[in-house]
């Protein structure tokens, strides 16, 4: 069989990643380095797991996996080789999703960011499509092997983590640092409301050292993936802004609205260009009318408003504005009104209550993910930020 053909057929076709090996060997180690984002959500990404999963993989079968938060491949033994088809992923984030099963690995908010970058860098297909492809190509390339069959093989389920801390979000900074740099400088347009800057910060994150290409294109692999990926990020950027919520709920709805069904990349830039304009105006009339903070307070309370779930130093906020510990201590209760720990609980415990109001999630729950793993210390916070306990404040509104 032409084995490069078959490769670039399959790649070309779904625009997914290819890659084959000798059956007698390993899986490349690059595999699990680059794409095991989290060796508790994505056990079966592992190094040993990947192995152990290709020495089992039988002939004339298809083994379709998928991790904790819905990344999948497959693989399959064809001609001497094993075939690994993916990263991909068969639906757009969604985050109520990744949430719970974060919840239910006891790992903190904070992942939902980074997670989410790293979810939508794939590219969204139908697996039974590639199914479809790949046994139409063997039975072209390869008329007389046996029919593959497809099989779900069951992946581990995701362990809790002991000690969270272990493990940090982490991505390729070698290969993708430019394409960061100029994604934060966007985020950091809006974030800082400069309605004059923001959109040709977007539009540079489209622009390559051999040639200009759009960011809808040259990132995600497909738009639509691309679209999605861009308001959710410049929706945060804007929550981050101070920008308030219900107004930037309504400008991404109504976004989400004109782009469906939209198969024009012109259309969608040009949606893309109001959503972005807006939310950064929304975001600039907040700092005119309440952002009364100076710079370097502005710059502690968008680190807080990001990392409220993980355990802050005081020393870390204070790098962040540019000041030693004690002074930024003094500034930050002059201008603010309370302390740097005490904001932090008022960042946990509003969190906190719009959970106990809007879903169904225990007060254990609740309280590990908003950066409380003590719950009898999460109700001792709750009670002093809003007099009463969680349990009571639930009953309050049902």
């Amino acid at each position: 069989m032409d084995r490069p053909l078959f490769v670039e057929l399959l790649k070309s076709l779904h625009s997914i990643g290819v890659s084959s090996f000798p059956e007698t060997e390993d899986p490349p180690r690059v595999f699990s380095e680059k794409y095991c984002y989290h060796p508790v959500l994505q056990a079966c990404y592992a190094r040993d797991m990947l192995c152990k999963t290709v020495r089992e993989l039988p002939s004339e079968m298809l083994w379709g996996l998928m991790d904790a938060i819905g990344i999948r491949i497959i693989l399959f033994r064809l001609d001497g080789f094993i075939y690994l088809l993916g990263p991909f992923v068969t639906q757009a984030f969604d985050e109520a999703r990744i949430r719970s099963v974060l919840i239910s690995s006891r790992l903190p908010a904070s992942y939902i960011p980074s997670l989410q970058l790293y979810y939508s860098a794939f590219p969204l297909s139908s697996e039974q499509a590639i199914v479809h492809t790949v046994r139409a190509l063997i039975r072209v390339l390869q008329p007389k092997a046996e029919e593959f069959a497809f099989r779900h093989r069951v992946s581990p389920e995701p362990k809790s983590a002991t000690d969270p801390s272990r493990y940090r979000t982490r991505f390729d900074y070698q290969s993708i640092q430019k394409r960061y740099t100029l994604e934060n400088r966007f985020l950091r347009m809006i974030e800082e409301g400069d309605t004059e800057h923001v959109l040709k910060a977007f539009d540079s994150m489209g622009i390559s050292e051999m040639n200009e290409r759009r960011y809808l294109n040259s990132v995600y692999y497909v738009p639509e993936i691309s679209t999605a990926m861009v308001r959710a990020l410049s929706r945060k950027a804007a929550e981050r802004g101070g920008a308030p919520l219900t107004e930037i709920h309504e400008i991404t709805q109504h976004a989400v609205q004109v782009s469906a069904g939209t198969q024009s990349e012109e259309k969608l830039v040009r949606n893309l260009y109001n959503m972005i304009s807006e939310l950064t105006e929304a975001v600039r009339r907040h700092r005119a009318e309440e952002g009364a903070y100076s710079a370097p307070i502005r710059k502690a309370v968008s680190y807080l408003r990001q990392n409220y779930s993980q355990s802050v130093r005081l020393s870390e906020v204070a790098a962040v504005a540019g000041f030693v510990p004690s002074y930024l201590s003094r500034l930050f209760k002059e201008e603010v009104g309370k302390t740097v720990s005490g904001y932090i609980r008022s960042l946990r415990c509003e969190q906190a209550a719009h959970l106990l109001a809007e879903t169904d999630l225990t007060v254990s729950e609740i309280s590990t993910y908003v950066g409380y793993p003590d719950n009898n210390y999460f109700v001792k916070a709750f009670r002093k930020e809003y007099h009463t306990t969680p349990g009571a404040w639930r009953q309050t509104l049902r």
